[in-house]
């Protein structure tokens, strides 16, 4: 079981992102409403994610009704002491925030929202 406060009274945990010898420390918001996990595209170049191809891009539903357009690519994630392997959708774009989504998060552990004691909790399945 991994407990976190949450940040600023939101949802919002520490993870580490690792692909190959790029590591980079973020605070994501955990939205069970995200299919995926999202980053903005300049902390995928960084990385190392610089190219993409036209038909790897597809497009996301953002909460104002728009489309943001992103590509996916498979990264280690760092949740307390789990280290997984998950995707996560690169976002053409720098105007979005750090989401924790569901694929390769949700179906591995049981997620929980305490908002009284500002608190969420990931129980492994």
């Amino acid at each position: 079981m991994l407990e976190f406060d949450y940040i600023e009274g939101e949802p919002i945990i520490p993870a580490i992102l690792e692909n190959g010898n790029k590591t980079l420390i973020l605070d994501f918001f955990i939205d069970s409403g995200a299919d995926m996990t999202m980053i903005p595209l300049s902390f995928a170049r960084l990385l190392g994610f610089e190219s993409w191809k036209i038909e790897e891009v597809e497009n996301a539903r953002d909460a104002g009704g728009g489309t943001v357009p992103y590509f996916v690519r498979s990264v280690q994630i760092i949740i307390g002491n789990k280290k997984l392997t998950i995707r996560i959708a690169c976002s053409l774009q720098d105007n979005v925030p750090f989401l924790l989504g569901r694929k390769d998060i949700f179906d591995r552990f049981q997620v929980c929202f305490n908002d009284k004691d500002k608190k969420v909790v990931f129980t492994e399945l």
